[in-house]
């Protein structure tokens, strides 16, 4: 059996045998990624990103196609999405969107719409796994809009009713157009929209498979392998979807800095100020260090947020987790921070992917005053968030146009929408706020 095809087998058994009680886990991972999706739309570059999409429309209403590749994108803008660590790709923002745009338009009940999230998230992380994506910032490719496609295909192939084959069709169709290089300089808009466009092909793909089109299902076997430079490994245990190892993110920064940040936290709480130390020294896993800089002036939001230096300042500003902090990049007086240095370190190379720890050290001038080891950061399946504690993070993150009453009413029935039926599921899926 090709790759492709075990992945849509797998994502139906998924599906299939969602519980309730991971249905539940699931429905935290949709409110905080619909949460994301509407805080995003505030990002700077939000409204140059529909204003694009509106001039291919001739003034008409948006297509599903635009609607989904706005959702997903604007999910993500603020770096502030689930991502699974051990896999290194982001689950939720390429297959939210597209469960909640098919569930306005054709009757899902909560269980489907909840079972087509679980599935296409697992297939993204399963990809992301088997074809080994923590290697592949090396060599220039960004895991999650590479597979995110594939996740994307078969949220909607579920929720279009299609068994295991055409599912596999679906992949296959979604899995030709796969791509993601990663930015060696300027993120900017460039490197968002892949998301976006990644969540659009796999919603058409899905389409396009019903319709009967074809495509190969071995890309992921030969083609991907060549591409790659390595072969798709051994399907992994299926104890449970991948979905539920997924870290819900704090802090409105790239994720590798994320330990670091609560280690710094851990400083202070012990009554260090690194505001007053000569140098702060972060140690992380060797291959993070692709994906972070300790650029003291940033040329737009993406690069802030990748930035140590703007993370140190949001944390000791108490303002790491608003997404404005890094949006007004320009604003950031880095030059009143110490000297942040980041060095890769061998004892947590040997941890990851599947931690994302850090070492911070507060040097005085004659050495290192305090330091603190975070094995990894909080959010994922060992350190969880409580419901409530990801129920104010969706309620800040929507404070950006939506009111709060009408937030906090569709974050309550989210809680609930595993028991509800098609007609319910509707309504609640039309009054998320939609680009």
């Amino acid at each position: 059996m090709s790759v492709l095809a075990e992945l849509a087998a797998r994502a139906h058994r998924v599906a299939a045998d969602l519980s309730p009680g991971d249905a539940v886990a699931t429905s935290r991972f949709v409110l905080d990624t619909v949460g994301c999706g509407v805080a995003g739309s505030g990002h700077p570059l939000a409204p140059a990103l529909t204003r694009v999409a509106e001039s291919l429309h001739a003034g008409d209403s948006l297509d599903a196609r635009s609607r989904v590749a706005l959702a997903a994108t604007f999910a993500h803008l603020d770096e502030v999405d689930a991502i699974h660590t051990g896999a290194a790709v982001l689950p939720c923002a390429p297959v939210v969107p597209v469960a909640l745009e098919l569930a306005r338009r054709r009757p899902v009940t909560g269980a489907q719409l909840l079972a087509a999230v679980a599935a296409g998230a697992d297939v993204i992380v399963e990809a992301g796994i088997r074809l080994h994506a923590p290697t592949l910032y090396a060599r220039g490719l960004w895991p999650a809009a590479l597979f995110a496609p594939l996740g994307a295909a078969v949220t909607a192939s579920l929720l279009l009713g299609q068994d295991a084959a055409t599912s596999a069709r679906a992949l296959a169709l979604a899995a030709a157009g796969l791509g993601g290089l990663l930015s060696a300089d300027e993120l900017g808009a460039g490197h968002y929209r892949l998301l976006g466009r990644a969540a659009a092909d796999g919603l058409a793909a899905a389409l396009s498979a019903e319709s009967g089109l074809r495509a190969s299902l071995t890309l992921l076997d030969g083609p991907a392998a060549a591409a790659l430079g390595q072969r798709a490994g051994s399907p992994t245990a299926l104890p449970g979807p991948h979905l539920l190892c997924a870290a819900v993110k704090l802090y409105a920064c790239a994720r590798p800095l994320h330990a670091a940040l609560e280690a710094l936290d851990e400083l202070r709480r012990r009554g260090h100020d690194p505001s007053r130390s000569a140098t702060i020294r972060i140690l992380l896993p060797t291959p993070t260090l692709r994906f972070v800089t300790t650029d003291k002036r940033p040329s737009g939001p993406a690069e802030a947020a990748a930035s140590a230096v703007c993370a140190v300042a949001g944390l000791l500003a108490d303002r790491a987790t608003d997404p404005g902090f890094f949006r007004a990049y320009d604003q950031i007086r880095a030059t009143e921070l110490p000297d942040v240095r980041l060095n890769g370190d061998p004892g947590l190379d040997a941890r990851y992917p599947a931690r994302w720890g850090a070492r911070v050290e507060l040097c005085g001038p004659h050495g290192i005053v305090a330091a603190a080891l975070v094995d990894d950061a909080r959010g994922g399946p060992e350190r969880p968030w409580t419901d409530a504690q990801i129920r104010e993070k969706f309620l800040r993150l929507a404070g950006n146009g939506w009111p709060r009453d009408e937030a906090a009413e569709w974050a309550t029935h989210c809680a609930d929408i595993h028991r509800a039926g098609a007609g319910m599921v509707a309504e609640w899926a039309a009054g998320a706020p939609q680009p």
